[in-house]
């Protein structure tokens, strides 16, 4: 009898351990900025094994003359002021990531907006060490305003619109917040 409950209670055990597995594979992607930025430019062969069992996870062949595909899937950001986003990448001809681009799914208040455009600030922009160019903007002057000036209305909460653009000799990154609509969206190129 033993015997038996043992033999039961290994295979429960087996089936479980394959339920759990196929369950942490369906899962929602877990993002970071991050993580993100490191991915322009990477061929996909080498990284879609993080990606291909994940929640609603989309492969569409495009055979556009510079693109050859787009993936989508469902992403979340467990640090990040919003937690919900739809996660985007584009391959080129020769399989490389060759725009990852993030939409804020969740609608953002002034308040979560500018701290998430603090959140993209402080763990992607203000890390570009070689960017050569620097733009930001907070909807109301043209020309761009200086990235200092952007950062001080954002730590007030009181942003309506605002942007970032880099440039470094890697790659382009850039965020956009609107208030009037509590959209956020994050972009990175490889050059």
């Amino acid at each position: 009898m033993q015997k038996i409950t043992f033999f039961i209670a290994i295979i429960l055990s087996v089936l479980f351990t394959g339920c759990s597995k196929e369950n942490a594979d369906n899962e929602v992607l877990v993002i970071t900025p991050e993580e993100l930025t490191a991915l322009a430019g990477k061929n996909w062969n080498t990284v879609a094994g993080r990606f291909k069992n994940k929640k609603d996870y989309l492969y569409s062949e495009l055979n556009t003359p510079t693109t050859l595909a787009a993936i989508s899937m469902p992403a979340v950001d467990k640090q990040a002021p919003a937690l919900n986003y739809k996660l985007v990448f584009n391959l080129d001809k020769d399989n490389k990531i060759s725009i990852v681009h993030l939409d804020c799914t969740d609608v953002l208040e002034v308040e979560k907006g500018n701290k998430l455009m603090l959140y993209y600030y402080n763990r992607v922009f203000s890390k570009l060490d070689d960017a050569y160019y620097k733009g930001a903007s907070d909807g109301s002057a043209q020309p761009r305003i200086p990235v200092e000036a952007l950062l001080i209305k954002l730590n007030n909460l009181n942003a309506q619109t605002a942007s970032f653009d880099y440039s470094t000799t890697q790659l382009l990154a850039s965020a956009i917040y609107f208030a009037s609509n509590g959209s956020f969206a994050f972009d990175v190129r490889p050059f």
